[in-house]
């Protein structure tokens, strides 16, 4: 059987023009152009959708690169910076061990013996601001079985360094730096003692105390 090739040419091009396939009795067995014409319209479909693709994402690039900054610009930058101050200590020290009385007067009823500690140092650095109060005092002299109390016994401070605010309490002793600041102070206590005339002779020994409030 003779193939009609003009006839079955029009047919394949009025198809393909319509956006149609090839009639359904026309045989791709018998008839390999219409193969090749159907070969032919999907090629031209996937170039077209390609092209399109490629389109599309041009005018997005170009719409992109169109937009303005969304941000102002940026000169300068913060952070949190924080420091921990750690708490120091409330010492009270002496560079003296022994404070020496020295007796004189030793006729009258009531003697006296007079001694000075120096380089008492008191050393304010806890950071709270509170304060403090600084006393002294002497507690009995014994040699033997010998005593000598001392209820009428005198401590006088006076200051040779000092950094911050601190007042002196002259008989008492007492040294007292009010609330405010850190401070440090060194000074030195003399001490005297009333000895009654009826004490035996010897080495009378004693504990002088400072003390820190």
């Amino acid at each position: 059987m003779d193939i009609d090739h003009k006839r079955s040419e029009k047919v394949i091009s009025d198809s393909f023009k319509a956006g149609r396939e090839a009639p359904l009795n026309l045989s791709t067995a018998d008839r390999p152009d219409v193969i090749t014409s159907n070969l032919i319209k999907v090629s031209l479909m996937r170039k077209f959708a390609r092209t399109s693709m490629i389109m599309l994402s041009a005018a997005a690039l170009l719409g992109t690169m169109a937009l303005p900054a969304s941000a102002a610009d940026t000169k300068s930058a913060t952070n949190d910076a924080t420091v921990t101050i750690e708490a120091g200590f409330l010492v009270l020290d002496t560079t003296a061990a022994t404070l020496t009385l020295a007796h004189t007067g030793a006729s009258a009823k009531v003697s006296t013996a007079t001694g000075t500690l120096t380089g008492v140092n008191v050393s304010d650095l806890n950071g709270d601001g509170l304060g403090w109060a600084s006393s002294v005092s002497l507690n009995e002299l014994k040699f033997g079985d010998e005593i000598i109390t001392l209820a009428d016994a005198t401590y006088v401070n006076a200051m040779t360094a000092q950094t911050g605010t601190v007042t002196t309490g002259g008989a008492a002793g007492t040294i007292t730096a009010p609330a405010g600041g850190n401070s440090d102070v060194t000074f030195d206590t003399t001490v005297t003692v009333q000895v009654p005339n009826t004490v035996k002779t010897g080495t009378y020994t004693g504990t002088l105390t400072h003390s820190l409030l």
